[in-house]
């Protein structure tokens, strides 16, 4: 709970924030997410590219 997962770490004390950002479960949690806005913006952009193909 302390590293973010289950409630974001804003609403924490400033003390905890800190605390949670030592511990490996929000790191994973970082790498996660920015795989799947990677994942999902690459998506977006194929579709596009193909919708963009199909119209020429």
């Amino acid at each position: 709970m302390i590293s973010g997962l289950w409630m974001p770490l804003d609403t924490l004390p400033e003390f905890l924030q800190t605390v949670g950002k030592l511990c490996p479960f929000y790191w994973g949690h970082q790498d996660l997410l920015a795989i799947v806005c990677l994942t999902a913006f690459i998506t977006i952009i194929s579709v596009k590219a193909m919708n963009y193909k199909d119209k020429r």
